[in-house]
């Protein structure tokens, strides 16, 4: 059975209240390892905890399961040019590794239509064997430090890296937009290869009733 060894977090915001940048939270670019190992975050009060277990399960459930009690999971992406980047990593039982994510963006007004809800939500499942792989978790170029401050890539130019991955090989690298229905089905019954259900991960959440810390052991 798959099981969490790390995640990633690239250009994320929270805590805005009205429009106070002061009161705001980002995440530029976060790379937790957890080596498979069950784990304990300890963060402050509005350290972010809630956050980052609300991003960690949105790969996984449909997206009336995203949200977060009073925190509706659009709320985070407010920038229509830079998407955030959600990145789970999994060890898998014959030791080589899958990354599993989500590429964010919220929609300009005119790509808005009643089937994206005003974002636009590509997933990718790519295999690798280690962590020196040039794709792999810590490596592939969601975002790029220079000495002005990070560069986050848009979704343009990864879903172009999407597609020239896959071109070297199909197998390893796929990517699905999840607004399209048959590509949904097609991103969780990928899942399933690796026994990661989504309705199981549902069915937990709606005893749960509210996303508490409960959830966390589930996930590693």
């Amino acid at each position: 059975m798959a099981k969490l060894n790390g995640y990633r977090i690239v250009n994320l915001t929270y805590n805005v209240k009205n429009n106070d940048s002061s009161s705001t939270n980002r995440i530029i670019d976060e790379h937790f390892e957890l080596d498979g190992l069950q784990s304990l975050m300890l963060l402050k009060n509005g350290g972010g905890k809630s956050v980052q277990i609300q991003m960690l399960i949105s790969p996984f459930v449909s997206p009336k399961y995203r949200d977060f009690g009073s925190r509706p999971f659009t709320d985070y992406f407010q920038d229509d040019k830079s998407p955030t980047y959600i990145a789970t990593e999994w060890l898998l039982d014959n030791g080589e590794k899958v990354l599993i994510g989500l590429m964010v963006r919220k929609c300009k007004s005119h790509e808005v239509t009643e089937s994206n809800k005003g974002l636009e939500v590509y997933s990718y499942v790519y295999e690798y064997r280690d962590k020196f792989d040039e794709y792999s978790i810590g490596n592939i170029p969601f975002a790029q430090r220079t000495e002005e401050g990070y560069i986050i890539a848009s979704s343009h130019e990864t879903l172009d890296l999407f597609a020239s991955i896959q071109k070297k090989n199909k197998f390893a690298m796929q990517c699905y937009n999840l607004n399209v229905s048959g590509s949904r089905s097609k991103y969780y019954e990928r899942l399933k290869t690796y026994d990661i259900d989504r309705s199981e991960w549902e069915t937990k959440i709606g005893r749960a009733h509210v996303w508490t810390p409960v959830t966390v052991p589930y996930l590693v």
